[in-house]
């Protein structure tokens, strides 16, 4: 299974605010590192029933409707990532905080994935948390390359958390509302969209809204193809201060082939074309032993 397709990790070069330190609340912190360390033992053993109890309800439905959708056994295919979380051991712990119903832990040193030939550099990892009823259980994480600013990644290993004040690792103000549990596919399909100088959603049969603000990058669609008519739907907005001559956005939603040489088939393709496209652009993609393109 592909790693990217089943989690989201968040690699960023920051810009920071004047120093700002977070209280590290010990109590709590000690509680969230025990619950992490039986997770991450519960994900190693491969316990299906201890990975269960100890991870969040909108983390398992997430990935519950990633495996789903590429057609592979839940929950076993949890176990098939490439990719474990990192121990915690060695790290320096600079912030355990919670609001409401979340919860973060923010540790800085080598980050160790275990991925062979390459080693572990100094960098920030979030561990993220979802509180349900009265117990903290794991949801996700995050990783920060400080590559990029040598004085920033100075800053944080002295303490500064001041990155923690970033939109991408705030505290929310609530939780994430729990996706509902699709259905299998009736084919597999994977999205991929290049989105340059501007803001994009595509959606597909009204309930998968993927967003690529300026990015190019693949997923999996949610519930993948339906039999019959499936609904594609998407907008875009350029970024501020992009002409719509420099704005570029390209579409399309491939199926595996089973073929080695070529391992997926196009199925839909779209570009926007300055003076010439109408948005929002509607497109209904039939799910059939052949696939058709139709108003």
């Amino acid at each position: 299974m592909h790693f990217r397709r089943m989690c989201s990790w968040l690699l960023a070069a920051l810009i920071f605010n004047p120093a700002t330190t977070f209280a590290l609340d010990g109590a709590l912190g000690r509680e969230l590192e025990g619950i992490y360390a039986k997770y991450r033992q519960a994900l190693t053993q491969q316990d299906t029933k201890g990975w269960l109890n100890l991870t969040a309800r909108y983390r398992q439905m997430s990935l519950r409707n990633q495996v789903v959708s590429q057609g592979l056994p839940w929950p076993r295919a949890v176990f098939d990532l490439a990719l474990k979380p990192p121990p915690p051991a060695g790290l320096k712990l600079i912030d355990a905080t919670s609001q409401g119903e979340i919860a973060r832990l923010c540790y800085y040193g080598k980050i160790d994935f275990n991925i062979p030939g390459e080693a572990a550099p100094d960098n920030a990892l979030v561990i993220w948390f979802l509180r349900e009823g009265a117990t903290w259980k794991y949801n996700t994480l995050q990783y920060a390359n400080l590559n990029a600013d040598p004085d920033l990644k100075l800053r944080v290993a002295n303490g500064d958390t001041s990155f923690l004040q970033q939109p991408e690792f705030a505290l929310p103000a609530q939780a994430p509302e729990t996706p509902k549990p699709c259905e299998a596919p009736y084919h597999v399909a994977h999205l991929t969209v290049v989105a340059k100088g501007c803001r994009a959603t595509v959606t597909v049969n009204e309930v998968n809204e993927e967003i690529f603000d300026s990015i190019a990058a693949n997923r999996t669609v949610i519930g993948g193809l339906r039999k019959g008519p499936n609904k594609i739907r998407i907008t875009m907005t350029r970024a501020p201060g992009v002409p719509a001559e420099k704005a570029q956005l390209r579409v399309e939603i491939t199926t595996p082939s089973g073929q080695p040489a070529k391992p997926e088939t196009a199925l839909f393709q779209w570009q926007f074309e300055p003076g010439k496209s109408t948005l929002p652009h509607e497109a209904t993609l039939w799910g059939a032993s052949k696939v058709s393109i139709g108003p």
